[in-house]
C-alpha cells in the first residue's frame, strides 16, 4: 500500500514539473526569437540604406514573424516596398507593398478576438493608410500609362508598317521612272536614227534622175550644136543659091557652085533632123530626170505617177497627208 502511493506521489511531481518546465522553455523561446528579430531589424535597417529595399523588406517581415508582438516591422516592410516601387515603378512592387501596409492595419486588436492584444501607433497607422491609397492611385495611373503606352506603340508599328509600305511605293515608282526614263531614251535613240535614216536617204535621192538629167542636157547640147550646124549649112546653101540666080555666065564654076550648094542643102537637111531628134531626146531624158528626183523627195508624204488608159490621161497622186 505504501508502495503504491510512493509511485503516485512520483508521477504527480514528475507532472507538476513538467507542467512548470513547459512555460519556461516557451518564454526562453520567445525571448531568442525577440533577440533574432531585433538583428534581422539591424539587417533590414543596413539594406535599406544601400538602397536594398527588397531585401529590406523579406528581413522585416521575418523579424515581424518572429517578433508579432511588433508590428512596426510590418510597417518598415510596407514602406520597403513603396521604396522599390518608386524605384522600379513595377505594378507588383506597388502590390506587394500595399498588401502589407494592409497586413499591419489589420494586426491591431484589442484582445477581445482572442488574439494578443496589440496597439499602433497612430503615426504608423495614418501613413499606412495614406500610403495604401497613393499606391493604388499610382498603380492606376501606370496602368493607364502602360495602357496608353502600348497603344502609342502599337500606333508606332502601324507608322513603321505605313512608312514601310511607302518607301516600297516609292522604290516601285523611282523603278518605274527609271524604266520610263530609259524607254524615253530608246524613243529618242530610235527618232535620231529615223531622222538620220531620212536624211541620208534625202541625200541620195538627190543623185537619184541626176544620171537622166545630165545625160538628157548633154544630149540637149549635142542637140543645139547639130541644129546649129545645119543652120550654118542651110545660109552657106542660101547664100550659093542667091549666087546662081545671078546672071553669071554659064561654066565650069557654075557646076562647082551647084554641087556645093546641093552639099550645103543636104548637110542642113541631116544636121537639122538629127540636132533636133537628139534635142527633143535629151530634153525627155532631162525632163524624166527631174520628175524622179522630185518624186523621192517628197518620199512618204506623197508620189506623183501618170496613169494612161484608152480614153484619158491622169496624174495619180498618193501619199499620207
Amino acid at each position: 500500500m505504501h508502495s503504491k502511493r510512493s509511485i503516485g506521489w512520483w508521477l504527480a511531481m514528475v507532472g507538476l514539473i513538467g507542467a512548470v518546465g513547459l512555460p519556461v522553455d516557451a518564454a526562453a523561446q520567445n525571448r531568442d526569437d525577440v533577440r533574432e528579430a531585433r538583428k534581422l531589424f539591424k539587417d533590414a535597417q543596413r539594406a535599406g540604406v544601400e538602397g536594398k529595399y527588397k531585401v529590406a523588406a523579406g528581413l522585416y517581415t521575418k523579424a515581424y514573424e518572429l517578433d508579432p508582438s511588433e508590428p512596426t516591422h510590418l510597417y518598415n516592410a510596407g514602406v520597403a516596398y513603396q521604396q522599390a516601387f518608386l524605384k522600379s515603378r513595377r505594378i507588383d512592387d506597388a502590390q506587394v507593398a500595399i498588401s502589407t501596409f494592409e497586413k499591419f492595419l489589420a494586426s491591431e486588436s484589442d484582445g477581445s478576438d482572442g488574439r494578443p492584444s496589440v496597439r499602433l501607433e497612430e503615426f504608423e497607422k495614418l501613413d499606412a493608410q495614406n500610403s495604401i491609397a497613393t499606391l493604388k492611385d499610382a498603380i492606376d495611373d501606370r496602368t493607364k500609362t502602360q495602357g496608353a503606352m502600348e497603344s502609342t506603340e502599337q500606333e508606332l508599328d502601324d507608322a513603321r508598317g505605313r512608312i514601310s509600305s511607302l518607301e516600297e511605293e516609292l522604290q516601285q515608282a523611282a523603278k518605274a521612272q527609271a524604266s520610263a526614263e530609259a524607254k524615253a531614251g530608246e524613243l529618242d535613240s530610235v527618232r535620231a536614227d529615223r531622222d538620220l535614216w531620212q536624211q541620208r536617204a534625202l541625200a541620195g535621192g538627190s543623185g537619184r534622175g541626176s544620171g537622166k538629167r545630165h545625160l538628157g542636157a548633154a544630149l540637149m547640147a549635142a542637140g543645139g550644136v547639130a541644129v546649129g550646124m545645119g543652120i550654118l549649112y542651110g545660109l552657106d546653101a542660101k547664100r550659093i543659091g542667091d549666087h546662081l540666080n545671078q546672071d553669071e555666065p554659064w561654066g565650069p564654076l557654075h557646076d562647082d557652085l551647084v554641087s556645093d550648094g546641093e552639099t550645103a542643102d543636104r548637110n542642113m537637111i541631116i544636121f537639122t533632123s538629127v540636132g533636133s531628134a537628139v534635142l527633143i531626146g535629151g530634153g525627155v531624158l532631162y525632163y524624166l530626170g527631174v520628175r524622179e528626183s522630185h518624186a523621192f523627195e517628197i518620199g512618204e508624204r506623197a508620189a506623183v505617177r501618170p496613169v494612161v488608159s484608152d480614153d484619158a490621161a491622169l496624174v495619180q497622186v498618193e501619199g499620207r497627208f
